[in-house]
């Protein structure tokens, strides 16, 4: 139920931004060759399931941040790396306990750096490439009558994909999705395990280096 509501969320989110930019002009790609930028973005809604401790368990959270750049090697196509940390439990929720005594709950978070191939079309950014994430998941379970604790923490680092769309509503502000699956595990005797993080990202984009075309180039007589 909530990943069916999240890609809702995804897609309405998408067709608004799109839909709100139809009758403004264009504003000219910056992804143009030679053309550097630095990033930073906000990971808003978060969706983590790792499968390690309970069957099909899944967390989404807000908030988040990552930081990266770009460099067009030819006009609309680039590469970046982003670096960054994903959250998926709602900050300052409050967990009471059953009428067994049971404290049920649950957080996870994602670390991850990626690299990715880009391509521009029109006000649209698609790339894909290679992640290398940690995931961390607590499983939190406490009796409050009987001080039984039976809790949980799962961790992986693993290799795997990275894919990514973004909305470019103006030159320095994008909307998009990034989704990262891991199928490679470093740091578990199983060696193929899937895991993903899935997140809405609110991404800004600043110009550091561009590189002049020939009709920005006024000569003086």
């Amino acid at each position: 139920m909530r990943t069916t509501a999240l890609f809702l969320l995804i897609i309405t989110m998408l067709r608004l931004s799109a839909h709100a930019q139809e009758e403004k002009p264009s504003h000219p790609s910056t992804m143009q060759e030679g053309n550097a930028h630095l990033n930073i973005s906000f990971p808003l809604v978060n969706h983590i399931t790792p499968f390690a401790i309970r069957d099909n368990q899944e967390e989404v959270g807000p908030l988040g941040l990552t930081i990266g750049g770009d460099y067009c090697y030819t006009n609309r196509k680039y590469v970046s790396v982003q670096l960054g940390v994903a959250n998926a439990r709602p900050p300052g929720e409050v967990v009471i306990p059953g009428e067994d005594g049971w404290y049920h709950d649950n957080s996870a978070v994602s670390f991850f750096i990626n690299v990715r191939n880009n391509y521009s079309v029109r006000k649209f950014d698609f790339g894909y490439g290679l992640s290398l994430s940690k995931l961390r998941y607590f499983a939190y379970d406490v009796n409050d009558y009987t001080g039984l604790d039976t809790s949980k923490l799962h961790t992986n680092l693993a290799l795997g994909g990275c894919f990514a769309a973004y909305f470019n509503s103006s030159r320095s502000f994008n909307i998009g999705v990034i989704y990262q699956p891991q199928f490679i595990s470093l740091s578990d005797s199983r060696v193929f395990k899937y895991e993903h993080t899935l997140s809405i990202d609110l991404l800004f984009r600043i110009r550091v280096r561009r590189i002049k075309e020939k009709n920005d180039v006024t000569i003086k007589q």
